[in-house]
């Protein structure tokens, strides 16, 4: 994490125009064609969230803006963020259950399955420091035109990306996604990044995902 010299930031006028609002953020959904994404999962052993939320980590963590964050009043800016899930624990309960690795996707894979594992059986809804992370929730039974989390003063600026159901659309499977951030950091221009990039990952899911499971596994 490093001090950005807010004299030097690009967008200290705007950054200062909404840091302080009373409710400073943005939320925004949009469709991702996920039909290459779903046809590559369905040959692997990989499920769809945990795949889905890497790639979503990996397109965050490509944008500045999304690893920004503002603690303690101050600007900051994380190096990587982490991706923190809601986890289905039982009778409609969930547990958060922070990873602790991005990395290689096989090497994730296995890491959150391991602490997903672990969470089921002790859940955790501690808020700790959470300024390093992406938090990124599933919420299968609906495909949603728009998603609003509850507001947290202390972790506004963490985006929260959401994921819908998916259905066929146009010819195509889509997949509901809505990103909530604070309007201080980022702005249209950053979601539309965001989008554009994971909708490349989606539609070429090889070039990240491909690995050896099997061997992953016998690690």
């Amino acid at each position: 994490m490093k001090l950005l010299d807010l004299d030097h930031y690009p967008r200290k006028d705007i950054y200062l125009a909404f840091r302080d609002r009373e409710m400073p953020q943005l939320s925004v959904t949009a469709e991702v064609d996920i039909t290459r994404l779903k046809a590559f999962l369905d040959e692997t052993a990989y499920g769809f969230f945990l795949p889905m939320a890497y790639l979503a980590a990996v397109a965050a963590n490509r944008i500045p803006a999304f690893r920004e964050r503002i603690v303690d009043g101050q600007l900051v800016e994380f190096e990587q963020c982490l991706p923190s899930f809601t986890v289905t624990v039982e009778e409609g309960l969930f547990s958060f259950c922070d990873i602790q690795r991005l990395g290689l996707f096989g090497e994730f894979y296995l890491h959150a399955k391991e602490v997903m594992h672990r969470i089921k059986k002790t859940p955790d809804l501690a808020v700790a420091d959470k300024h390093g992370r992406l938090f990124i929730t599933n919420i299968p039974w609906i495909s949603f035109t728009a998603f609003t989390h509850p507001y947290c003063k202390q972790y506004a600026s963490i985006p929260i990306i959401s994921f819908g159901k998916f259905r066929q659309l146009n010819g195509m499977l889509s997949l509901p996604v809505a990103v909530q951030a604070h309007h201080a950091l980022v702005d249209g221009y950053h979601l539309g990044q965001f989008f554009e990039i994971l909708t490349a990952l989606c539609a070429d899911p090889a070039s990240v995902l491909s690995t050896d499971l099997e061997s992953v596994l016998s690690t």
